[in-house]
C-alpha cells in the first residue's frame, strides 16, 4: 500500500455546485466548466461538478454539502479508490500551492512542482459528487 504525505477533506456547501483545483499562480486560467463532464480540465487546473448547496433532494435544516479529500502520495503510488475515475492528467503547479474552492471560500495546500499528476474519483456523481477524492503525485 503506498503511503501519503498530507491529506486534506474540505466539506462544505458549494454554493456554485463546483470545486476548483489550481496552482495559485494559474488561478486565472483554469478552463470554463462543462455540464455535461464531472471534471473539466486544462494544464492549468481543473473544475470540479460536486453536489450543489441548494441541493433540494438532500436538504433538511440547510445547505447540502461535498466533500473534496486531495491526498498527495509519495514515490508517484497512489492508492486504489472504489468508484469512478472522473480524470487522470497532468496540470502545472510551479508554485507548489494547489488552491482548492470555489468564488467564496479557498484552502491552500503543498502540493508537488512544477508539476502534478492529478487522478480523481468518486462515487455516485450524476449531479455532482457528493465526494470526490483528487490523488496527486509529483511528475
Amino acid at each position: 500500500m503506498p503511503s501519503p504525505i498530507d491529506s486534506v477533506t474540505v466539506t462544505r456547501p458549494w454554493q456554485w455546485g463546483i470545486a476548483v483545483l489550481s496552482d495559485r499562480q494559474h488561478g486565472g486560467d483554469i478552463p470554463d466548466v462543462d455540464p455535461g463532464a464531472p471534471v473539466s480540465a486544462n494544464a492549468f487546473g481543473l473544475v470540479i461538478l460536486v453536489r450543489h448547496a441548494q441541493d433540494a433532494g438532500s436538504l433538511d435544516d440547510g445547505y447540502a454539502e461535498a466533500s473534496v479529500t486531495l491526498t498527495q502520495w509519495i514515490d508517484g503510488a497512489m492508492a486504489d479508490r472504489p468508484g469512478t475515475v472522473l480524470f487522470d492528467g497532468v496540470i502545472e503547479t510551479p508554485t507548489g500551492r494547489m488552491i482548492i474552492g470555489d468564488a467564496e471560500f479557498e484552502a491552500e495546500v503543498p502540493c508537488p512542482r512544477p508539476s502534478s499528476r492529478i487522478r480523481v474519483t468518486s462515487g455516485e456523481h450524476e449531479h455532482g459528487a457528493e465526494h470526490a477524492w483528487v490523488d496527486m503525485v509529483g511528475s
